[in-house]
């Protein structure tokens, strides 16, 4: 027997299995503001290419859509755009998803992104807990978390690099990646 300690090794991720970003909330659901710039921390794994990223989106708004992307995160908030994977469409309810090609590094922290020019779409919020806030985004007090940031950004292509960013304390819905 071998008296040390041992390492953790992750395979890459799982073909067509969604790996979420962000924080549960007791909630179903969040109506994002128009023109507002959404970001949710991301951990990778392992070091793997995503195909896919995507949102629920719970209440359609015709004609409206969304953009995603991806931020890398310095100093622990978003900060260089790795990728703006351009629009889905919120005029129908379910899974919104945009093909993209990303190689993640599992030494890094990301964030997921995406603004709306909707007024009422709704994105879905999965109900349960992913703690990751404390640990992983700080708070700027003793008794409060952050769970994610925003700032105004008109819909238009995303920031490179995001800016000065505003911690929040809701929840601001739920994204994944995943690999097809």
């Amino acid at each position: 027997a071998s008296g040390g300690g041992g390492s953790i090794t992750n395979s890459g991720f799982r073909t067509n299995y969604f790996y979420y970003g962000g924080i549960s909330a007791s909630g179903t659901t969040f109506t994002p503001a128009v023109d507002t710039l959404y970001c949710l921390p991301f951990i990778p794994g392992d070091s793997d290419t995503v195909t896919r990223i995507g949102l629920n989106v719970s209440t359609a708004e015709a004609g409206k859509r969304a953009r995603l992307g991806i931020y890398e995160m310095v100093d622990g908030v978003p900060d260089t755009l790795v990728v703006d994977a351009g629009t889905v469409s919120l005029a129908s309810t379910g899974d919104k998803e945009a093909t993209i090609s990303v190689l993640l590094d599992k030494s890094k922290i990301y964030a997921l992104a995406y603004v709306v020019d909707s007024t009422t779409a709704i994105v879905t919020q999965r109900s349960g807990s992913i703690q990751l806030s404390g640990a992983l985004n700080g708070s700027s007090t003793s008794t409060g978390t952050t769970h994610g940031w925003n700032k105004a950004h008109a819909f238009a292509a995303l920031p490179s690099p995001f800016g000065s960013p505003t911690d929040t304390s809701s929840f601001q819905g739920l994204m994944w990646l995943r690999k097809v």
